[in-house]
Order: structure tokens, then sequence, then C-alpha cells
């Protein structure tokens, strides 16, 4: 790699001659305020347990070219992916920039575009929420970063009344070990509207590097029924980082759900504010980690009104000497009278060297709750796994049975049955290799 034809993501701010100068002066400020910014040290108690070494972005790169080869690769990528449904609306993204973007007939009323389009078609969108560091779990560093350098993604806003059959779908992809991709999605859902995006984060390889530093922001007007699907597939030389920020409004419903496959690293914030009477979060995500991958998931659920709901259940399944993080946190303000609060991590080890660190935590300011939280860590029960091999089925089956048993109630929680078939394929193709 030369550093001369291809800047380094630390050391360059790369200026956009074509963006309005509100959103270049937005972009350099945070540019600044990145460079000024201390990396992360396990002293932080917001990186506990973290392994800080597996933190780098010293060898990641700006605006590394494709061929058209490259672009076909993907696309063909995605045909072969033989998905449940047809898109509403399509956006394919290639180290950073848009190669694809389709709709459908039937998607009238909805605002889709990339946000390329969006930051000089809908300005006043955009730039009310970039100032927003209320999302940070503890990565303002990497926020700052992605404020900075990202070029890619979409804003989409669901009309008052749209009821959207079809999903839309975003995909991810990085060309080269140094490739970076630096993602945002913004999401307005109007009042009594109801839709569903499925965002994917591809390798082309399973050895293959790369660097995401991605972010969304969810918006639910009184009413408003959203499904965010978002699988974290890339190679597993890759460092990922992930940071969701969600407000409801009244009655308004939201499903969460990420399935972490990929990275070597990958850390994920989910942060969850329930500003309406009647909200409601569901918080739910499936991690399969093997090798010495690592999954870092930090979540916190904030309910302001009073009569609100949010429910979170994260489940992991480790292999080999991976590693996986929870810190979870409820609050409730003095206002929120009548919360119901529900925070759970639970975690299946199918190795003696798996490691699993759980923090579950309650700080609630209100007194009629009902607030649970907590973890588990368990392995296979072994009467159990002694039954399924005495009845005839061998070690590796047995224990695919006991993952995707482990995982169904999660399954049972996401809500599109088409869907949930194609990511059970997508578990199920990686432990062709983890249990064997």
């Amino acid at each position: 790699m030369d550093s001369n034809i291809y800047p380094q993501v630390i050391r360059d701010f790369l200026p956009d001659s074509n963006a309005p100068e509100w959103w270049e002066s937005a972009r350099k400020k945070a540019w600044e305020r990145y460079q000024s910014s201390p990396m992360p040290t396990m002293k932080n108690e917001q990186w506990r347990f973290t392994d800080i070494r597996k933190i780098n972005l010293e060898s990641y790169c700006l605006d590394v070219p494709f061929s058209n080869e490259d672009v076909s690769r993907c696309l063909r990528f995605i045909e072969e992916l033989s998905l449940p449904y047809l898109a509403a609306a399509r956006l394919v993204f290639l180290n950073d920039r848009l190669i694809d973007y389709t709709r459908s007939v039937g998607s009238q009323g909805l605002i889709c575009m990339p946000l390329s389009e969006a930051i000089k078609e809908r300005p006043d969108l955009v730039q009310s929420s970039f100032e927003d560091d209320r999302a940070s779990l503890g990565s303002q560093k990497f926020l700052y970063l992605q404020q900075a350098q990202g070029k890619s993604g979409a804003v989409v806003i669901f009309p008052r009344g749209l009821i959207l059959e079809e999903p839309i779908e975003i995909h991810h992809f990085l060309t080269e070990d140094y490739a970076s991709c630096f993602p945002r999605l913004l999401v307005i859902a109007e009042e009594q509207s109801q839709g569903e995006i499925v965002e994917f984060c591809h390798g082309l390889s399973r050895d293959q590097g790369g660097l995401c530093v991605g972010r969304s922001e969810l918006i639910l007007k009184p009413g408003a029924n959203l499904r965010l699907i978002r699988t974290q597939n890339w190679g597993e030389k890759a460092q990922s980082y992930y940071v969701n920020a969600s407000l409801l409004e009244r009655d308004a419903a939201l499903v969460t759900f990420i399935l972490n496959l990929g990275s070597a690293y990958a850390r994920t914030e989910s942060k969850s504010r329930l500003v309406g009477s009647g909200a409601r979060s569901d918080m739910l995500s499936l991690s399969v980690a093997h090798g010495v991958q690592e999954y870092d998931q930090r979540t916190y659920q904030d309910h302001i009104a009073a009569h609100t709901t949010s429910d979170l259940l994260y489940k992991n399944a480790l292999c080999d000497g991976s590693r996986t993080i929870f810190s979870g946190m409820i609050r409730v303000e003095p206002e929120a009278q009548h919360t119901d609060a529900y925070q759970s991590n639970r975690n299946l080890l199918l190795s003696e060297e798996a490691e699993a660190n759980s923090l579950p935590g309650l700080e609630i300011q209100a007194n009629e709750v009902r607030c649970t939280h907590g973890a588990t860590t368990g392995q296979i029960d072994p009467e159990q796994l002694f039954y399924l091999l005495s009845r005839g089925l061998s070690l590796k089956v047995a224990r695919k049975l006991f993952i995707f048993g482990f995982f169904q109630d999660v399954f049972d929680r996401v809500g599109d049955p088409k869907l949930v078939g194609f990511l059970t394929q997508m578990i199920e193709d990686k432990l062709k290799s983890d249990i064997d």
C-alpha cells in the first residue's frame, strides 16, 4: 500500500468540492474534534473488558478506487443471496461510494435517497441531527471520525400513514483489507407509518479486512412502527464500530435486531430514548463468535416518559477462544412512572477457552416501575448432549441443534418469518466451520 496515493484515515481530511458549505464546515469541525479526542483506554469504564490492543486505525485508507469488475462482483454477490422479498428500494455502496440505487413501483410516497443527495435536497433533516452527541456510550471519538469522513448512507422518510409492505435494503461492501467506509442512516417515521429496513455489511471473502465506522439515527413520530435489521458479516480481519440511536414518541414501536458474524473486533452501541407515553422499544441481538473474534456491545434504555416499555434480549454463542462483552444500563427518569423495562444477556460457551463478560445495570429515579435485568453464562448440558448422541445424532448436529434452540426466542421476536429463514441460513453457513 502506497500512503502517498491512499491517504490514511487518521492523517488527512479530504474536502468534497461538490458538497454544500455547511456540510464541509460541519465535517471539518468533526475532524478537529476527532484529532483532539483521546483514544479509549482500559481505565475508561465505558471500555471495561475491551482488548484495546485490537483497536487500530493506522492502516486504513479513504477513497480506495475500484473497478467495474468489482462493481459487478458485488451485484452478483447480492443476486446470489436470493433474498426472500422484492425490496421497496435498494442502495448498494462499495468503498463508501454508491454503485446502485433502485426503487420498486409500489413505493409511492416513500422518500428514500442517498446521503449525498439528501445534504443538497433536504439539508434541514441532515443538519438538525449532525451535532447530536447524545448517542455515544464511549465511542465519541469514532462518531467524530464518522461525521468527518462519512460520504455513504441513506436518508429515509416514511410519510404519515404509509404502510410499506416490503423492506428497504441497504448493502455495504469493501474491496481491500485497507479500505474503509463510514455509512450513516437517518430514518424518520412519521405518524402512523410502518416500515422495515434491512442493512447488510458484507465481506466478499472470509479472511478479508477493512474498517467500518457507522451510525444510524431513528426518529419515530406518534404511532409509528419500525423494524431495523442489521447484519454485520464483514471479513474476519475487519474492524467494525456501529452506533445506533433511536427516539420514540407517543405510542411508537421499534424493533432493532443486530446479527454479529464477521470482524476481528466489532463494537456496537445502541441507545433507545422513549420520550412519549405508550412507546415501546425491543432491542435484540444474536452473535456467533469463533477463533479470537471479540464482540463488544453497549446498550442504554432511557425511559423519559411515563407508561413506556423496553425489552432487551442479547444472546451470544462463543466458540474457540472468542470473547464477548455486554454492558447495559436501564435508566428511568423521575417522570417515567409505570415504566416496564427488561434487560437480559445470555451466553452459550462452546469451548473452555471462550470468555463472556456481562455488566447489566439499573438507574431508577421513579417509584412505580417494574424493571428487571440479568445475565447468564453456561455450557451445553452434558446429559442433554448425551441423550441426543444416544439417539444417533452426530456431535456436530447435536451442538447445532442446541445453538439454534438457544437462539429461537430471539428469532420469534424479530417478526419477519421470511427474513428469519434467511438469517438462519447465514448462521448455518458460519457454523459449518465453527462446530466441526
